[in-house]
């Protein structure tokens, strides 16, 4: 079981997949500031994972990070440690030859357009 974290101002998205099927799906709209600490988002998320824990009866296997707030430096590592859960930041330009530069702080920002995208298929035009 993996939960996807989705971190965006404004927003939290926590979205649990077990065997390729979302088994959780859970959104909160809040102010998330620009300058909002990694200590302050620990604390939302000890306040939201706890009910998905719950709600699953299984241990989750890893959390995967996106969104704008995903590369705070150190939330991967504070995340890990918090909750006692592999952690990483998604990266849906994996494979891709890009430049480095371009990538680093819009790779996570990207998941919800290639999900999005991944979506369409040529049935859907017609």
């Amino acid at each position: 079981m993996i939960a996807i974290i989705n971190i965006d101002s404004g927003a939290m998205l926590i979205v649990v997949i077990d065997a390729e099927k979302i088994v959780y799906a859970q959104e909160d709209f809040m102010p998330i500031l620009e300058g909002q600490s990694i200590a302050q988002i620990i604390v939302q998320l000890k306040l939201k994972l706890p009910l998905v824990f719950v709600a699953l009866h299984q241990p989750l296997e890893k959390i995967v990070l996106s969104g704008e707030k995903a590369i705070l430096p150190k939330l991967k590592e504070a995340i890990n440690d918090q909750f006692n859960v592999q952690t990483v930041i998604i990266d849906p330009f994996w494979g891709m030859q890009l430049p480095a530069v371009i990538l680093q702080e819009i790779k996570p920002a990207m998941l919800v357009s290639f999900g999005l995208a991944l979506r369409v298929t040529d049935d859907d035009w017609n």
